[in-house]
C-alpha cells in the first residue's frame, strides 16, 4: 500500500474543503503547493451596484471580484443553465413587463473556482405611453407612440382571430413584420383590454395633428417617417377573390370602428398608397380585410 499517496489524497480532500468555504465549486490541482497557495482560490461573489431600469428594460450592474476571470449570469438560480458573459459587469435586459418585479443571478469565475451566487431584484417602471405594450393574450410585444395627445401602437396588430385573421400569401414571416389583416368583425374585437379599434374621429385628429397635405401625412406617419407611428405597407387582402393579396410594398389601410353613410353602408379606412399619400377613404365593401392599429381607451 502507498502510504504517501493515501496521505496525498488525504491533505487534497482537506484542502479543497477549506478553500471551498471561499468557493461555489473547488477543482482539485495536481500540484498541491499550486493548490494552497494560488491566490485565486480565495474568490468571493461580486457586490451589487446601481440598477436601473425603465418601464421596459433593467440595466443589471454588479462590481467586480477581486481574481475573477469573467462572470456567468442567469434568470433562475440555475449556475448549470448560466450564460457566459466574460468580464463584463452589467448586462441589459430588454421587452420586460412594466410594473413587475425580476430577479438576476450573477457568478464570478476564475479558472479554479466559482463563486457564491449574488441574487439582484429590481421593479420595472409602471408603463405609460411610449413604453412597449405586451398583450398578455400571446405575450407579443408591441411599441407605443404618443402623437399630440393619442397614444398609437406603433405596429399593427398580430393577434390571431378566430373570427378572421390573415396573414399575406399565408406566411407567418410577413406577419410578423407587417401585422395581420382582419376581417371587420375580427376588427372590432381584436385590440387587447384597455385599447380599441380608433374611430373616425380618432385617425382624423391623428392625419391633422401631423400635416395639412395627403402627401405631408402619408410621408410623416409611414415607416421612418419621424412621428413613430412606422405604418409599413403591408399591401391589400380581399379574401372573396381567389388572388386575395395584392400591392406589398406599396399601399395599406386600417380599419376605423365608424360606419359610413354610403348606399351599400360599409366602413371607413385609413389609407396609405402612392399616389394618393395618407387619407380617410371607404372601405367599399365590409368583406374586405384590413390592418388594425390599436388606440389607447
Amino acid at each position: 500500500m502507498n502510504i504517501g499517496l493515501i496521505l496525498k489524497t488525504k491533505f487534497l480532500i482537506i484542502a479543497c474543503i477549506i478553500v471551498s468555504s471561499h468557493c461555489g465549486t473547488c477543482q482539485v490541482s495536481d500540484k498541491q503547493d499550486k493548490f494552497l497557495n494560488d491566490k485565486n482560490y480565495n474568490l468571493k461573489k461580486p457586490v451589487k451596484a446601481e440598477i436601473l431600469a425603465t418601464c421596459n428594460t433593467i440595466i443589471w450592474k454588479w462590481q467586480g471580484s477581486d481574481n475573477a476571470n469573467g462572470y456567468k449570469y442567469n434568470f433562475e438560480n440555475d449556475l448549470s443553465t448560466s450564460i457566459d458573459i466574460g468580464e463584463e459587469t452589467s448586462f441589459l435586459a430588454g421587452d420586460l413587463v412594466s410594473d413587475t418585479e425580476y430577479k438576476f443571478f450573477v457568478w464570478a469565475y476564475n479558472d479554479s473556482c466559482i463563486s457564491e451566487v449574488l441574487v439582484l431584484e429590481k421593479k420595472t417602471e409602471k408603463w405609460s405611453c411610449g413604453c412597449k405594450f405586451v398583450d398578455q393574450r400571446d405575450m407579443q410585444i408591441y411599441r407605443t407612440v404618443e402623437i399630440g395627445n393619442q397614444c398609437w401602437m406603433a405596429q399593427n396588430l398580430n393577434f390571431k382571430s378566430e373570427l378572421g385573421s390573415y396573414c399575406y400569401n399565408n406566411s407567418e414571416g410577413l406577419c410578423n413584420i407587417y401585422g395581420k389583416f382582419y376581417s371587420y368583425q375580427a376588427a372590432t374585437q381584436s385590440c387587447p383590454n384597455g385599447w380599441k379599434l380608433p374611430s373616425l374621429e380618432d385617425v382624423e385628429q391623428l392625419i391633422n395633428y401631423v400635416g395639412d397635405s395627403h402627401n405631408e401625412r402619408f410621408d410623416k406617419l409611414v415607416e421612418h417617417g419621424y412621428t413613430g407611428f412606422d405604418m409599413k405597407l403591408g399591401g391589400q387582402c380581399d379574401q372573396s377573390s381567389t388572388t386575395p393579396y395584392h400591392f406589398l410594398g406599396t399601399s395599406a389601410g386600417i380599419w376605423t370602428s365608424t360606419t359610413t353613410t354610403d348606399i351599400i353602408p360599409s366602413n371607413y379606412i385609413l389609407f396609405f398608397g402612392d399616389p394618393l399619400g395618407c387619407r380617410v377613404m371607404s372601405a367599399t365593401t365590409k368583406k374586405l380585410c384590413y390592418f388594425v392599429r390599436c388606440i389607447k381607451e
